[in-house]
């Protein structure tokens, strides 16, 4: 037995401190690249169903002394979609979109309610050139367009 075990105390912890404050720089560098490269959520919205909505667009242009706004919202997306509407939409049920960001890169995933996904598709045709969905691992379907997820 030692007759100073408080210096080979105090002398372990003194190594002990040298040695953190030589690695707190890497665990802190390892900290902030893995922060970097996670992918964040930014925001996330929920939508009410589409036949609220078209309500509530109809009130404010009613309030703002323009009463056909929300006749003028279905026409925008009739002209849209080639005339067709959001056939194949459940226009009774609630939407949603999450944003998130990974450095600079933000990416947007909207879901949709659908009663017929041959109507929506059909719909979307010219907007994806045609392409056709696929069923992913999950039995999500997703369409692809210039080699990108758009829908």
């Amino acid at each position: 037995m030692s007759r100073f075990p408080h210096v080979r105390w105090q002398s372990s912890a003194c190594l002990l401190a040298v040695a953190m404050t030589l690695m707190a720089p890497t665990w802190a560098s390892a900290q902030v690249d893995g922060a970097a490269n996670a992918e964040k959520t930014v925001a996330v919205l929920a939508f009410s169903s589409y036949d609220e909505i078209i309500g509530d667009v109809g009130m404010l242009g009613e309030l703002g002394g323009n009463p056909g706004l929300a006749q003028f919202a279905e026409g925008s997306i009739a002209l849209f979609t080639g005339g067709r509407g959001l056939i194949g939409i459940d226009k009774s049920k609630p939407w949603g979109t999450i944003v998130t960001t990974k450095g600079d890169d933000f990416k947007l995933l909207s879901v949709i309610p659908v009663n017929s996904l041959d109507e929506v598709v059909t719909t979307l045709a010219p907007l994806t050139g045609g392409e056709k969905p696929e069923k992913d691992d999950d039995g999500i379907y997703e369409v692809k367009g210039d080699g990108d997820v758009i829908f």
